[in-house]
């Protein structure tokens, strides 16, 4: 009887700490929190891999040629376009006979195509202006997709 008498003892014991533990711990309701999904909606949001990358340009290039023009455009393009939050592709298709065709690509869309020699990708002033035509062939793209009615319809599907 002693021994079932000091076990409810300790069980009225712990129960009572663990009330205590509880009741010094402060609540805090669920409608206190900041909710964890954005609240601005996804057809309100830009460019989605720029805004995570922030001004990439991939290399899809292939022979020696392809990744000097890829270094030359990509060194310029990052030390003079920083603000750009493009994500740039750029492509490269060797051909025997004329060189290589290469183009750049901005969200599936070709900004630039052009066979090049190798003495034209290795020429930097010839890159460089590439990189200029395309800040502002992106700086329309992008001004026009401001101005496009996406009530019903994504950017893609216009």
């Amino acid at each position: 009887m002693l021994y079932t008498k000091n076990i409810l003892h300790m069980g009225l014991f712990l129960l009572l700490v663990s009330v205590r533990t509880y009741a010094i711990e402060p609540f805090s309701p669920l409608e206190d929190q900041t909710p964890l999904e954005s609240t601005t909606p996804l057809e309100y949001s830009t460019d989605i891999i720029g805004d995570i990358a922030g001004g990439v340009v991939a290399d899809r290039t292939i022979t020696r040629m392809g990744k000097n023009f890829y270094q030359y455009f990509s060194q310029y393009w990052m030390s003079n376009f920083p603000n750009s939050h493009a994500a740039l592709t750029v492509y490269e298709l060797p051909s025997a006979r004329s060189g290589s065709q290469i183009w750049i690509d901005y969200k599936g869309i070709q900004l630039f195509r052009h066979f090049t020699t190798p003495s034209n990708a290795n020429n930097i002033e010839y890159v460089q202006e590439i990189a200029r035509r395309m800040q502002s062939i992106l700086v329309q793209i992008q001004m026009s997709e401001l101005q496009m009615d996406t009530f019903d319809l994504a950017h893609g599907e216009l």
